[in-house]
Protein backbone atom coordinates (compact mmCIF):
# COMPACT_ATOMS: atom_id res chain seq x y z
CA UNK A 1 0.00 0.00 0.00
CA UNK A 2 2.70 2.14 0.76
CA UNK A 3 4.51 1.78 -2.47
CA UNK A 4 1.41 2.74 -4.34
CA UNK A 5 1.01 5.91 -2.55
CA UNK A 6 4.59 6.78 -3.03
CA UNK A 7 3.43 5.93 -6.89
CA UNK A 8 0.67 8.13 -6.95
CA UNK A 9 2.60 11.17 -5.28
CA UNK A 10 5.23 11.15 -7.99
CA UNK A 11 2.77 11.02 -10.51
CA UNK A 12 1.31 14.32 -8.85
CA UNK A 13 4.66 15.45 -9.33
CA UNK A 14 4.73 14.73 -12.89
CA UNK A 15 0.86 15.18 -13.94
CA UNK A 16 -0.23 17.66 -10.96
CA UNK A 17 -3.10 16.90 -8.54
CA UNK A 18 -5.22 16.20 -11.78
CA UNK A 19 -3.27 13.51 -12.23
CA UNK A 20 -2.96 12.04 -8.78
CA UNK A 21 -6.70 12.12 -9.05
CA UNK A 22 -6.79 10.02 -11.68
CA UNK A 23 -4.47 7.29 -10.83
CA UNK A 24 -5.82 7.33 -6.91
CA UNK A 25 -9.37 5.90 -7.87
CA UNK A 26 -7.75 2.30 -8.72
CA UNK A 27 -6.76 0.25 -5.58
CA UNK A 28 -3.89 -2.39 -6.52
CA UNK A 29 -6.16 -5.20 -5.17
CA UNK A 30 -4.35 -7.12 -8.22
CA UNK A 31 -0.22 -7.35 -9.09
CA UNK A 32 0.76 -6.14 -11.12
CA UNK A 33 -0.68 -3.15 -12.17
CA UNK A 34 0.28 -1.04 -15.51
CA UNK A 35 -1.97 2.94 -15.67
CA UNK A 36 -0.96 4.10 -19.13
CA UNK A 37 -1.40 7.86 -18.28
CA UNK A 38 -0.93 10.61 -20.97
CA UNK A 39 -2.34 14.62 -21.75
CA UNK A 40 -5.03 15.10 -23.73
CA UNK A 41 -6.15 18.77 -24.34
CA UNK A 42 -3.85 19.62 -21.61
CA UNK A 43 -5.30 17.65 -18.61
CA UNK A 44 -4.11 14.05 -17.57
CA UNK A 45 -5.80 10.98 -18.14
CA UNK A 46 -5.73 7.42 -17.66
CA UNK A 47 -5.60 5.82 -21.03
CA UNK A 48 -5.43 2.08 -20.44
CA UNK A 49 -5.24 -0.01 -17.03
CA UNK A 50 -3.28 -3.20 -17.18
CA UNK A 51 -3.84 -5.28 -13.59
CA UNK A 52 -3.33 -8.59 -12.67
CA UNK A 53 -1.78 -11.71 -14.82
CA UNK A 54 -1.51 -11.07 -18.26
CA UNK A 55 0.18 -12.52 -21.25
CA UNK A 56 2.85 -10.91 -22.52
CA UNK A 57 1.04 -11.03 -26.41
CA UNK A 58 -1.87 -9.70 -24.47
CA UNK A 59 -0.06 -7.12 -23.00
CA UNK A 60 1.66 -6.09 -26.34
CA UNK A 61 -1.76 -6.14 -28.01
CA UNK A 62 -3.68 -4.06 -25.51
CA UNK A 63 -0.34 -1.52 -25.63
CA UNK A 64 -0.63 -1.14 -29.45
CA UNK A 65 -4.30 -0.90 -28.80
CA UNK A 66 -3.85 2.20 -26.20
CA UNK A 67 -1.33 3.85 -28.71
CA UNK A 68 -3.68 3.57 -31.45
CA UNK A 69 -6.71 4.99 -29.49
CA UNK A 70 -4.09 8.05 -28.12
CA UNK A 71 -3.32 8.60 -31.33
CA UNK A 72 -6.69 9.13 -32.71
CA UNK A 73 -7.76 11.31 -29.64
CA UNK A 74 -4.87 13.16 -30.46
CA UNK A 75 -5.01 13.32 -34.29
CA UNK A 76 -8.55 14.94 -33.57
CA UNK A 77 -6.95 17.26 -30.55
CA UNK A 78 -4.23 18.18 -33.38
CA UNK A 79 -6.81 19.13 -35.75
CA UNK A 80 -8.77 21.32 -33.40
CA UNK A 81 -5.53 23.19 -32.61
CA UNK A 82 -5.32 23.85 -36.28
CA UNK A 83 -8.79 24.88 -36.50
CA UNK A 84 -8.20 27.37 -33.60
CA UNK A 85 -5.33 28.59 -35.12
CA UNK A 86 -6.49 29.34 -38.29
CA UNK A 87 -9.41 30.91 -35.91
CA UNK A 88 -7.03 32.95 -34.41
CA UNK A 89 -5.12 33.91 -37.52
CA UNK A 90 -8.80 35.25 -39.19
CA UNK A 91 -9.15 36.94 -36.15
CA UNK A 92 -6.06 39.02 -36.14
CA UNK A 93 -7.06 39.90 -39.48
CA UNK A 94 -9.87 40.82 -39.18
CA UNK A 95 -8.79 43.14 -36.36
CA UNK A 96 -5.65 44.53 -38.91
CA UNK A 97 -8.69 45.03 -41.16
CA UNK A 98 -10.65 47.01 -39.09
CA UNK A 99 -7.59 49.22 -36.89
CA UNK A 100 -6.10 49.87 -40.69
CA UNK A 101 -10.40 50.99 -41.27
CA UNK A 102 -10.10 53.64 -38.45
CA UNK A 103 -7.11 54.75 -39.65
CA UNK A 104 -8.14 55.48 -43.27
CA UNK A 105 -11.27 56.99 -41.56
CA UNK A 106 -9.04 59.00 -39.18
CA UNK A 107 -6.54 60.64 -42.09
CA UNK A 108 -9.67 61.41 -44.13
CA UNK A 109 -11.29 63.16 -41.08
CA UNK A 110 -8.19 64.91 -41.02
CA UNK A 111 -7.66 65.75 -44.63
CA UNK A 112 -11.21 66.49 -44.17
CA UNK A 113 -10.76 69.58 -41.54
CA UNK A 114 -7.67 70.73 -43.22
CA UNK A 115 -9.54 71.44 -45.97
CA UNK A 116 -12.37 72.80 -44.36
CA UNK A 117 -9.25 74.92 -42.87
CA UNK A 118 -7.97 75.88 -46.10
CA UNK A 119 -11.45 76.76 -47.59
CA UNK A 120 -12.20 78.81 -44.23
CA UNK A 121 -9.18 80.52 -44.43
CA UNK A 122 -9.45 80.97 -48.48
CA UNK A 123 -12.47 82.52 -47.54
CA UNK A 124 -11.33 84.83 -44.74
CA UNK A 125 -8.50 86.16 -47.06
CA UNK A 126 -10.89 86.62 -49.68
CA UNK A 127 -12.99 88.58 -47.45
CA UNK A 128 -10.43 90.71 -46.54
CA UNK A 129 -9.76 91.72 -50.12
CA UNK A 130 -13.14 92.00 -51.15
CA UNK A 131 -13.16 94.54 -47.85
CA UNK A 132 -9.59 96.12 -48.84
CA UNK A 133 -10.87 96.79 -51.89
CA UNK A 134 -14.47 98.35 -51.22
CA UNK A 135 -11.55 100.77 -48.88
CA UNK A 136 -10.39 102.22 -52.25
CA UNK A 137 -13.45 103.02 -53.92
CA UNK A 138 -14.54 106.60 -53.45
CA UNK A 139 -18.30 107.19 -52.70
CA UNK A 140 -20.67 108.39 -55.50
CA UNK A 141 -20.34 111.97 -56.76
CA UNK A 142 -23.13 113.93 -55.69
CA UNK A 143 -26.14 115.19 -57.47
CA UNK A 144 -24.80 117.64 -60.28
CA UNK A 145 -21.03 116.97 -60.37
CA UNK A 146 -19.96 115.60 -63.66
CA UNK A 147 -20.49 111.89 -63.69
CA UNK A 148 -20.96 109.14 -65.46
CA UNK A 149 -23.62 106.08 -64.80
CA UNK A 150 -22.41 103.13 -65.54
CA UNK A 151 -24.21 99.59 -65.13
CA UNK A 152 -21.64 96.88 -64.99
CA UNK A 153 -23.40 92.88 -66.32
CA UNK A 154 -22.08 90.42 -64.07
CA UNK A 155 -21.59 86.52 -65.54
CA UNK A 156 -24.97 85.62 -63.86
CA UNK A 157 -26.78 88.18 -65.50
CA UNK A 158 -27.52 90.27 -62.96
CA UNK A 159 -26.28 93.97 -62.82
CA UNK A 160 -24.80 96.58 -61.00
CA UNK A 161 -25.59 100.41 -61.45
CA UNK A 162 -23.25 102.77 -59.99
CA UNK A 163 -22.23 106.32 -60.81
CA UNK A 164 -18.39 107.60 -61.11
CA UNK A 165 -16.68 111.06 -61.26
CA UNK A 166 -15.48 111.62 -64.62
CA UNK A 167 -12.15 111.84 -63.30
CA UNK A 168 -12.12 108.37 -61.74
CA UNK A 169 -9.68 105.87 -62.70
CA UNK A 170 -10.67 102.92 -64.51
CA UNK A 171 -8.28 100.79 -61.88
CA UNK A 172 -11.00 102.15 -59.26
CA UNK A 173 -13.81 99.86 -61.86
CA UNK A 174 -11.90 97.78 -60.98
CA UNK A 175 -11.74 97.65 -57.70
CA UNK A 176 -15.18 98.08 -57.63
CA UNK A 177 -16.19 94.98 -59.38
CA UNK A 178 -13.67 93.00 -57.10
CA UNK A 179 -15.82 94.08 -54.18
CA UNK A 180 -18.49 92.63 -55.35
CA UNK A 181 -16.65 88.93 -56.05
CA UNK A 182 -15.17 89.67 -59.07
CA UNK A 183 -11.33 90.21 -58.08
CA UNK A 184 -9.23 92.11 -60.74
CA UNK A 185 -6.66 88.70 -61.84
CA UNK A 186 -9.63 86.65 -62.80
CA UNK A 187 -12.45 89.22 -64.20
CA UNK A 188 -11.71 92.11 -66.98
CA UNK A 189 -14.40 95.12 -68.25
CA UNK A 190 -15.59 95.04 -71.95
CA UNK A 191 -17.44 97.39 -73.89
CA UNK A 192 -20.00 95.85 -76.48
CA UNK A 193 -20.44 98.85 -78.68
CA UNK A 194 -18.04 99.62 -79.77
CA UNK A 195 -16.19 96.37 -78.92
CA UNK A 196 -13.28 97.42 -76.23
CA UNK A 197 -11.35 95.64 -73.41
CA UNK A 198 -10.39 97.55 -70.50
CA UNK A 199 -6.89 96.48 -69.00
CA UNK A 200 -3.44 97.44 -69.08
CA UNK A 201 -2.07 100.83 -69.24
CA UNK A 202 -5.01 101.86 -69.63
CA UNK A 203 -5.65 101.22 -65.74
CA UNK A 204 -4.34 104.68 -64.89
CA UNK A 205 -6.66 106.68 -67.39
CA UNK A 206 -9.33 108.59 -65.86
CA UNK A 207 -12.95 107.90 -67.61
CA UNK A 208 -12.97 111.09 -69.32
CA UNK A 209 -9.97 110.25 -70.96
CA UNK A 210 -11.70 107.02 -71.90
CA UNK A 211 -14.35 108.67 -73.11
CA UNK A 212 -16.71 107.48 -70.82
CA UNK A 213 -18.92 110.26 -69.87
CA UNK A 214 -22.46 108.94 -70.19
CA UNK A 215 -24.67 106.25 -69.71
CA UNK A 216 -22.45 102.84 -70.17
CA UNK A 217 -22.44 99.73 -69.99
CA UNK A 218 -19.33 97.17 -69.13
CA UNK A 219 -19.48 93.77 -69.20
CA UNK A 220 -17.46 91.96 -66.56
CA UNK A 221 -16.27 88.43 -67.93
CA UNK A 222 -13.86 85.81 -66.67
CA UNK A 223 -10.43 85.82 -68.10
CA UNK A 224 -10.06 82.30 -69.87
Amino acid sequence: KQWYQRRVAITAGIFGLEGRHQVGQYIPDKLPLMIVITKVASSPQVFSVFQGDISPDLLMAQLVDAVENYEQTRSIEKAAEVAQEQRNLLREEQEREYMDSLQRDREKQQRRQIEEKEKMLEQQTESAKISSLSDLVPPEPDAGVPSTDITFKLPSGDRINRKFHHNTKLKILYFFVGSKGFPPARYRLIQNFPKRQFEGDEMELTLEDLGLTRREILYVEEVD
